[in-house]
């Protein structure tokens, strides 16, 4: 599981590295989801004890931007994406 964020007015090719290795931009495959995002890769682990949570907090902070839950092929998360 992946959680993507889509700031408003877009996604600019990041110039601080921390956020670099975030940065994405591939074809989302949900309407509206802007093709520049940034991924934050989630290991098991957290989806397993807190992957409730997480959702929960994303409706309740932004209700009005969440798109919800999309699922995607096996092997859809790069090694990079998986930082924890």
């Amino acid at each position: 599981m992946s959680l993507e964020l889509c700031p408003t007015g877009g996604v600019q090719e990041p110039q601080d590295p921390a956020l670099a290795p975030l940065f994405i931009e591939e074809q989302s495959g949900v309407a509206g989801v802007p093709d520049r995002r940034y991924r934050i890769g989630l290991p098991d682990f957290v989806i397993r004890h807190y992957g409730g949570a997480l959702i929960e907090a994303a409706r309740s902070r932004a209700a009005h931007r969440w798109f919800g839950e999309h699922e995607r092929p096996a092997g859809y998360l790069r090694a990079q994406d998986l930082i924890s």
